[in-house]
């Protein structure tokens, strides 16, 4: 699965860098190193046409202004394959940015999942998936309930991450926003 993204900045992303250590370390977990870029999707498929996707993403970033996000805490999304995420917390300035994305990515991309469309979208940054069972599900839920997951996120890029079938995910471009001036 590819991703429209963006990447965490340096302070976020070591906190993300370290709670994978750390599941890692006390449970196990290795599952998140398919996709080791701490990040937040906007939008995944099967694939896109990446040309003309990077860009939109050239086009949107010019436009876009950085903005500030909160995070609130820990979620799971429950089912065969469960994932643990700290759950974003949702502005109409964020709303808006993924609404514009997602009308215009969609033509672009093939399969795009359902989970990520406009209505359904839960903005979140993966802890743990691929590999957690339920058996494990409850004694990292513990864990992770001590932590700190109360977090100011400054989102400030769309990237484009891209993920062959049977490899680790890799940056495949990045777009950084202009940031305002003073005048």
């Amino acid at each position: 699965m590819d991703s429209v993204a963006t990447i965490l900045e340096p302070g976020p992303y070591a906190l993300v860098e370290h709670l994978w250590h750390e599941l890692d370390d006390r449970f196990g977990l290795r599952g998140i190193g398919v996709t080791p870029i701490p990040h937040f999707s906007w939008q995944i498929a099967a694939g896109y046409r990446f040309d003309v996707v990077e860009s939109v993403l050239r086009e949107v970033a010019r436009e876009a202004k950085p903005m500030t996000v909160r995070t609130r805490g820990l979620g799971v999304f429950e089912g065969d394959a469960p994932v643990v995420f700290v759950a974003v917390e949702r502005t109409r300035d964020l709303e808006e940015l993924h609404e514009a994305l997602w009308e215009r990515l969609l033509p672009l991309a093939t399969s795009a999942s359902p989970y990520y469309r406009t209505g359904t979208w839960v903005p979140h940054i993966t802890l743990a998936q691929h590999d957690i069972d339920r058996e494990r599900l409850l004694a990292v839920n513990e864990f992770l309930s001590k932590a700190d997951l109360d977090w100011t996120v400054r989102v400030a890029n769309l990237a484009v991450i891209e993920q062959p079938a049977g490899e680790t995910a890799r940056l495949r471009a990045r777009f950084d926003f202009v940031p305002e001036t003073s005048t």
